[in-house]
């Protein structure tokens, strides 16, 4: 019978260390993949504002191509200012019409 205590007592020796073999990784598993989570998200959030910010850069681009050509022809100015505000020239007429 003494056979059999130490086999069981080394049984229970054994699953004694795996569990505490295994208890930090379960722990450190459980501590990051929250943190992973989380890193996917910021990821996900940084390349939508890069996104973003390239298309405001293209924008910004095209007022300011629009502004210079605004600020250095002459026609162009005149033409928009035609639109936009309805002006005219001294020898032409402007029809509104009204839907």
């Amino acid at each position: 019978m003494g056979g059999s205590t130490t086999f069981c007592s080394a049984i229970r020796t054994v699953g004694r260390v795996a569990v505490l073999c295994l208890a930090p990784i379960l722990l450190f598993a459980i501590a990051v993949h929250p943190s992973r989570a989380r890193y996917h998200h910021d990821l996900l959030s940084y390349v939508k504002l890069q996104n973003h910010g390239a298309h405001l850069r293209e924008e910004l681009s095209a007022l300011e191509a629009y502004a210079r050509r605004f600020a250095l022809e002459d026609d162009f100015r005149q033409r928009i200012v035609k639109e936009r505000l309805g002006y005219a020239a001294s020898d032409e007429f402007v029809y509104i019409f009204e839907e």
